[in-house]
Order: structure tokens, then sequence, then C-alpha cells
């Protein structure tokens, strides 16, 4: 008992720690910048994607401070013939007065026709894009496990227009990618995956070196179907199926053609049965 007097009577100590807050704001690291407060240095590590950039950060100030680079934001490459890098992962900076840190930013380049950066390479701090470029740099610093090519396609369908079907789609997460970019941009994803001709002096070309995907059908009765593919003008390229009987139930057709030498333009695979005629029907386009 006399125990228990002794603690309750003992003085209260109360330790206060001081909290310093995140900002929250993105544009207040152009604030720290343009006040100089924060300086930045971007270098290039001799690529165009994933950690392709280091930045040295100081912290100018008389106060600790954090900020941070967010998704979507742009780093400006000072030669303007190399590509600009976006930003997909987002970095957080926290500075004592009078320090300097080093951390590795990780993005991908918006401009495939530019050269690579090279070692060495300097870059600036550009804005942060909006609308679906931010959005889709935002998906890919919250799903960091999709592989780094893949980032990189859904990227360039975004800032070069490539063709969604560009984006390799094999399995959920890389799936769920490409609806998005689908969704963000307002189009239909397409039920095909592309693989372009790459050359020497270009990381990505609209020639179309081979196509591939599966197109489910079903048959109802007994029936035999031939499956063709045909050009716009309706000239067969390629017969996949020729007469072969089918029984009632649900199919899947694998389609994995080489169309390097065919000329561009929209193309039919076109499930057509001997008696009802044309089944079903799918397009894709080269």
């Amino acid at each position: 008992m006399r125990l228990t007097n002794n603690l309750m009577m003992a003085p209260l100590l109360l330790f206060v720690v001081q909290v310093q807050p995140l900002l929250a704001d993105p544009s207040s690291l152009d604030e720290l910048v343009e006040s100089g407060i924060v300086q930045l240095t971007f270098t290039g590590n001799g690529g165009h994607t994933e950690n392709c950039v280091t930045l040295h950060a100081t912290n100018l100030g008389s106060e600790f401070l954090t900020t941070r680079l967010e998704p979507g934001r742009t780093l400006i490459a000072s030669d303007k013939g190399e590509q600009n890098i976006v930003i997909t992962q987002e970095l957080i900076l926290a500075m004592h007065p009078d320090q300097t840190i080093e951390r590795q930013v990780f993005g991908f380049c918006f401009q495939s026709l530019d050269a690579g950066p090279g070692f060495g390479s300097s870059f600036t701090l550009g804005p942060t894009h909006q609308g679906s470029l931010q959005k889709v740099a935002a998906f890919l610093n919250r799903h960091r496990d999709i592989p780094g090519y893949t980032q990189q396609e859904a990227i360039w369908v975004v800032s070069d227009c490539h063709p969604l079907s560009s984006i390799h789609a094999y399995d959920d997460a890389t799936e769920a990618l490409a609806l998005f970019v689908a969704d963000a941009l307002g189009l239909e994803k397409p039920w095909y995956t592309t693989d372009h001709v790459k050359t020497v002096d270009e990381l990505f070309t609209r020639q179309v070196q081979r196509i591939y995907g599966e197109i489910p059908f079903q048959v109802a009765a007994y029936s035999t179907l031939e499956i063709t593919i045909l050009d716009q003008n309706g000239r067969v390229m390629k017969r996949l199926v020729r007469s072969t009987n089918y029984g009632p139930g649900n199919y899947t057709q694998p389609i994995d053609l080489q169309v390097r030498n065919w000329p561009q333009g929209e193309y039919a695979i076109r499930f057509e049965e001997a008696k009802e005629g044309v089944v079903k029907e799918e397009v894709f386009e080269l």
C-alpha cells in the first residue's frame, strides 16, 4: 500500500515531442527551389527506365524540412535531343539544415523518338503533368511490381500515342494496367498484343512484327467451321482453320502471327460456318 501511495504522489513528467508535418502540397517543392531553400541536381545514370536518374538535394535553409517528388513530375533533359523523364514512384525528401542527400529517381522516358540519356546527362526540374499521364504515373506508383518494360510501354501509349496493343498484358497485374490506360484515354482495349520492329536508331517503330492473343467463340450445334484472315479488300491472307468439325460448346482460338511483311491496315479474323455463313468476326490493325 505504501508503494502505491508513493507512486501516486510522484511528480508527473511530460515529454513534448515536436513533429514536423509532411508538406502535402505538390507545389511546395517548386516553392522551396524558387526561394533558394532547396538546391536540386539531377544526373542521368545512362538509361531511360526505372532508376535512371540520381538526385542530389541540399537544404540551404536553417530548419529541418520534408518535401517530395510526386508521380507525374517531369525532369527536362538539358540536351534537347535526349529524352525527358516522367517520375512514376513518389520520392520523399527529408533534410536537416545544410544536409545534402543522394537518392535514385524512378521513372521512364516519355519521348521515344529522342536519344536515350547518356551517363552524366543533366536534367532540370519540370512541371507535374496533368491528365492521363499523371493518372498512369500514379497507378504505377501504386503497382510497383509490374515489370519495368511494361510500365514503359504504358507511358509511351499516353505520351507518344503508341498503340494500346503494344502494352504486353499477360497476367492480372499487366491486364489491369492496360485496362486502366485504355480507360484513362477513353479507348477500348484491343483483344490482341503487338510486338514491334526495333532498329539501331529507334526504341520503337510503328511496324508490327508479331500479333498474338486469344479469341473465344461458341458453337451452338454440330458445325463445320473455317477461320480465315482477310485484309481490308477481302483478300485472304491466311487460313487458320480449314473445314473442321466442332461439337456444341465454348472454344478458344489462339492467334500468333508473324506479320512483319504485311501491309499496314485493318484485318478481319472471320469465323464462318458452312451453312450459316459468318458467325463471328474480330479485327486487328497493323
